[in-house]
């Protein structure tokens, strides 16, 4: 899950998926991450739902371990991401791709590489 989450060391999120978040979940967000995105995403209920935001913002268009330097900054923009650095199991994973940049590429890269393998098998299987 780790790596696939780390794929959104490049995107964007929707106002509507993280309003919730910066409004209402003070206790795991950074205050001042909060209210960086306040300001393009209102508090109420469908205003500026469609506002787009970068899923971090140190180098949100860059493949990198930020997203996840970020996450235990308490900068996760997506609860499903921050849950990923929250004392709990996967925490451990999140500080080890920080540590090394080589690990972030091995949790990243290795999962989908194991996928594609695993669906070309899957098409030979067929034939």
């Amino acid at each position: 899950m780790v790596a696939l989450s780390g794929s959104h060391t490049i995107g964007q999120a929707q106002c509507a998926t993280f309003r919730d978040r910066i409004y209402n979940n003070e206790s795991d967000i950074d205050g001042g991450f909060a209210r960086t995105w306040k300001r393009g995403c209102p508090a109420n209920q469908g205003d500026g739902n469609s506002n787009l935001a970068p899923l971090h913002l140190v180098t949100p268009n860059q493949l990198d371990n930020n997203y996840f330097k970020n996450l235990i900054q308490m900068k996760g923009l997506l609860e499903s991401d921050q849950v990923l650095f929250s004392g709990g199991s996967t925490d451990g994973i999140v500080s080890n791709t920080v540590i090394t940049p080589q690990n972030f590429c091995l949790t990243l890269l290795l999962p989908w590489l194991k996928w594609e393998i695993m669906s070309l098998s899957l098409v030979l299987l067929d034939r």
